[in-house]
C-alpha cells in the first residue's frame, strides 16, 4: 500500500488535474510488492478533459503524481485510453485512492470497464487460439531433422 503522507499528497494532486477516479493497482495493491517494486496508479479524467489533454498537461499530471509519491519508480495509466483487459485488472484487483465526491464515477466506470472486457473477450480468445496454433507450428518446424546444408 502507500504511506499516509503519499496518500495525503495524492488527495491534493488529483483534484488539481481534474482526476475523477484514481486506483492503486499491481503488486502494491495486491500486497505482494517487494521494496524494488514500482507503484502503479490509474486515473480517470472527465471525457471533455481527456479529449483536450495536451502533452504538457499529461506530463504535468504524471510528474505531480511522481512528486506526491516521492519516487520516480511509478507507472501512471490514464484509464480513458486503457485497453479493456488492463481496465478490468484495475477494477478487479485495484484499490480506489480517490473518487470525486461530486461525480462519484466508480460504479459507472466499473460497469463500463466490465462491458468492454466482456465485449472483447471473444477477440482475446481468438487471438490466444491463433498464438497457440502458431507456437505449435513453429515447434513442429523446429523439431524436424535438419539437412547438412541447414544451420
Amino acid at each position: 500500500m502507500l504511506s499516509d503522507p503519499q496518500l495525503a499528497a495524492l488527495q491534493q494532486t488529483f483534484p488539481r488535474h481534474h482526476v475523477t477516479l484514481a486506483y492503486l493497482f499491481g503488486s502494491r495493491a495486491e500486497g505482494w510488492a517487494r521494496p524494488s517494486s514500482d507503484t502503479d496508479i490509474a486515473v480517470l479524467l472527465p471525457h471533455a478533459q481527456f479529449k483536450t489533454l495536451t502533452l504538457d498537461a499529461r506530463v504535468n499530471l504524471i510528474n505531480d503524481i511522481l512528486d506526491a509519491l516521492s519516487t520516480e519508480n511509478a507507472d501512471v495509466v490514464i484509464l480513458n485510453e486503457a485497453p479493456p483487459l488492463l481496465a478490468y485488472e484495475v477494477i478487479k484487483h485495484g484499490k480506489i485512492l480517490y473518487e470525486d465526491p461530486k461525480t462519484r464515477p466508480a460504479a459507472e466506470f466499473t460497469v463500463y470497464a466490465l462491458n468492454q472486457y466482456l465485449d472483447t473477450k471473444p477477440l482475446r480468445a481468438m487471438r490466444h487460439q491463433y498464438l497457440r496454433e502458431r507456437i505449435s507450428t513453429w515447434r513442429q518446424i523446429a523439431e524436424q531433422p535438419k539437412n547438412d546444408y541447414q544451420s
